[in-house]
């Protein structure tokens, strides 16, 4: 039988103003917070990846994604990384910002993996 993925979890905002690169570091704090809420409910699945993602004025969807080799611990490192994701984008101007989680792994598999190659 197969199993469905998972959604992935994001936190979208919109903003009435378009804004660019330079006023992006407070909203992804903000997202991180919220989208790291709504996961800590998850108590069977972990999330691999994290996930930008930036709609432009001209309405263009722009999305990034990294699997780091240990999945983000904590509201802080989830913004760090979605953080680090905004210099993969071109400097333009956005009127959506998302930072989401995704690539979800049955919290059990992935420790016994985790626990067999001596990682994380």
């Amino acid at each position: 039988m197969y199993e469905q993925a998972a959604p992935p979890l994001r936190r979208i905002t919109r903003r009435p103003r378009p804004h660019d690169r330079r006023s992006r570091l407070p909203i992804f704090h903000r997202l991180a917070e919220k989208t790291w809420l709504v996961y800590q409910r998850e108590a069977q699945r972990v999330a691999r990846s994290v996930v930008l993602k930036l709609k432009t004025a001209d309405f263009r969807t722009l999305t990034r994604t990294v699997t780091p080799a240990v999945p983000p611990a904590s509201a802080g490192e989830l913004a760090a990384l979605a953080s680090a994701l905004r210099h993969r984008v071109p400097a333009v101007r956005y009127r959506l910002v998302g930072v989401g989680l995704g690539g979800f792994v049955d919290r059990a598999a992935y420790r016994a993996q985790r626990d067999l190659f001596g990682t994380g």
